[in-house]
């Protein structure tokens, strides 16, 4: 038997009007401001009487084997906009093949306006950053993201962070809502920078492009993107 607590409401309570042709389907659109996910619907109906079929339209995310190599691999994509890419293309970022040395990698030149002297803050950060815009190739619900720097050593950035969004693929970057999936964070020089936690916030909505911010200036080899992919109803 369900015992389920803290039931969200999705449709307040509504007139219905009796079952002749003209009168007999109801169409209520669902305000749904929020992102929840939901598995099971309770339906009341006052006082008593009869319902014929109540049919729910709507968006879910599509069931991943976990236990299915080929299902573990990362996305895919293309750089669709980038701030500078002097010694190697962000279109490298999103390979499945290991990195081969940083020319096959992304690498920003030296930014000009860096100080002699770099002010860092309590956190370790410094100022100044390049950023890559990567259309992903399916539209997905991210769950793990990894940042590898193998190669660079010395260029290594001093942090990265990683936004997401939901966008059309002819979309302005600059008009997309962009929302942060990996805060900024300090990186390693020459390693796999691991499967890191995602804020908990842009964990269940869907993305198809990422953009991946440098601060200041260096290079990385991979941005791997794992997570399950995301489909609509038709």
């Amino acid at each position: 038997m369900i015992k389920l607590q803290n039931w969200d409401t999705v449709v307040p309570m509504t007139k219905l009007h009796p079952g002749q042709p003209k009168t007999r389907k109801h169409y209520i659109k669902v305000d749904q401001t929020g992102d929840q996910l939901f598995t099971h619907l309770r339906f009341n109906i006052f006082r008593d009487g009869g319902i014929a079929r109540l049919r729910i339209y709507g968006f879910g995310l599509a069931q991943v084997d976990r236990n299915s190599e080929a299902k573990k691999q990362p996305v895919q994509g293309k750089c669709v906009e980038f701030s500078d890419a002097y010694f190697g293309h962000p279109n490298n970022l999103l390979k499945l093949e290991p990195t081969t040395g940083m020319k096959d990698g992304w690498e920003t030149s030296r930014r000009l306006d860096r100080p002699a002297i770099i002010d860092i803050d309590d956190n370790g950060f410094y100022g100044g950053e390049e950023w890559a815009v990567l259309q992903l190739d399916k539209t997905i619900v991210v769950s793990s993201i990894e940042v590898d720097t193998t190669h660079f050593k010395g260029n290594c950035p001093n942090s990265v962070r990683i936004d997401g969004a939901c966008a059309a693929a002819d979309e302005d970057t600059k008009t997309m809502v962009w929302e942060t999936m990996l805060s900024r964070r300090k990186l390693d020089p020459n390693r796999s920078n691991g499967l890191v936690t995602l804020l908990k916030e842009i964990k269940q909505k869907p993305i198809n492009h990422v953009r991946v911010v440098i601060m200041p200036d260096g290079g990385i080899a991979r941005i791997r993107i794992y997570g399950n992919e995301f489909y609509t109803s038709q």
